[in-house]
């Protein structure tokens, strides 16, 4: 058993109270330092930056690129999404996305003390809504669509190369009847 110094922080070889996640009492002595305020801003800065990069550019592609595809032929649409999947897979979209993800849960932790801030449940709920309304509608909406999109490039080849064969066949069988008939007159 780990000894308990009868404050609720416990302390031995493998749960240290002043690690990551500090217990009550030693949260509290850090909340209370100036240095745990300036990181705490910091990382409330980060996470608002990080947040309103996902937020614009979910809010302009609702706005504009979604209804501008939705104007185009079906061609090109599925051309123009199958482009725009491509090119958002990059490490700056990576970095704001899955920044958001880590920094969100991280500053709610760190704006958690008594008696509860309304902060605290600011990002409380920003959390909530971030990672099951935009991670998780894109890890279990968004991305199996888009794989689903991107597999349409072989049968679309398939559908183009069909497409040709055909015309090729009608040109020579029209020209076949064509000198049959014309032989036969």
């Amino acid at each position: 058993m780990i000894p308990n110094d009868g404050i609720g922080c416990y302390q031995g070889p493998i749960l240290k109270c002043k690690g990551l996640l500090p217990c009550y009492k030693h949260f509290h002595e850090k909340l209370n330092s100036k240095s745990y305020a300036y990181h705490s801003d910091i990382i409330l800065l980060c996470t608002a930056v990080t947040t309103a990069l996902i937020t614009g550019l979910l809010y302009a592609y609702s706005c504009s690129v979604n209804p501008g595809l939705g104007k185009l032929p079906a061609e090109g649409y599925i051309a123009a999404m199958q482009s725009i999947n491509r090119a958002i897979q990059n490490p700056l979209f990576f970095l704001s996305f899955m920044g958001t993800a880590i920094l969100l849960p991280v500053c709610t932790y760190m704006h958690y003390h008594h008696p509860l801030p309304a902060k605290f449940y600011l990002l409380l709920t920003a959390t909530i809504l971030y990672l099951g309304g935009v991670l998780g509608v894109t890890i279990l909406g968004n991305i199996p669509l888009n794989d689903a999109l991107d597999n349409l490039i072989p049968l679309l080849q398939m559908l183009l190369k069909t497409a040709k064969q055909k015309i090729v066949f009608m040109q020579q069988w029209n020209a076949f009847i064509l000198s049959v008939l014309s032989s036969l007159l």
